[in-house]
């Protein structure tokens, strides 16, 4: 029964692509194909303290040189892909437009991403970036809790 009502609401309302909002044909996947192909996903070599990537993809990933001195005031930082094209439609759709289903969506895809040098069994505490409270008040909710 669960399997039939599933198939009629997929009917009714198809999976769309979280950028795009062109139909899914696809279960599972976020994003259309065009979409997808247009995320840069972040690879090696990249600075394992802060995540940025470098251009020469020869290179071993090594830390940058604005993190040799002072360095930041954290241990390590990964993003999924470049803030631009798709994610970033995404990121806005998610942090300005009140579409808070998609935050879910991403969490999955970033859980789901093979990070570079990066295993989080290492570490202890993950921790969100505090809100102003005005932009808590105004979004309703903290997109990084």
């Amino acid at each position: 029964m669960k399997n039939i009502l599933k198939g009629i609401a997929d009917v009714v309302f198809p999976p769309r692509c979280m950028a795009c909002g062109a139909v899914l044909i696809e279960e599972g996947i976020y994003f259309c194909p065009d979409c997808f192909a247009r995320i840069k996903f972040i690879r090696s070599p990249l600075c394992p303290r802060c995540g940025v990537p470098f251009a020469e993809t020869g290179e071993q990933d090594h830390i940058c040189g604005a993190c040799l001195l002072p360095g930041p005031a954290f241990s390590t930082a990964r993003a999924l892909g470049r803030y631009e094209t798709a994610l970033m439609d995404v990121i806005h759709k998610f942090k300005y437009g009140g579409k808070t289903a998609v935050g879910e969506k991403l969490g999955k895809l970033m859980a789901e991403f093979p990070y570079p040098a990066f295993n989080i069994m290492d570490y202890s505490l993950i921790m969100p970036v505090p809100l102003h409270p005005r932009k808590l008040r105004q979004r309703g909710f903290n997109q990084s809790a």
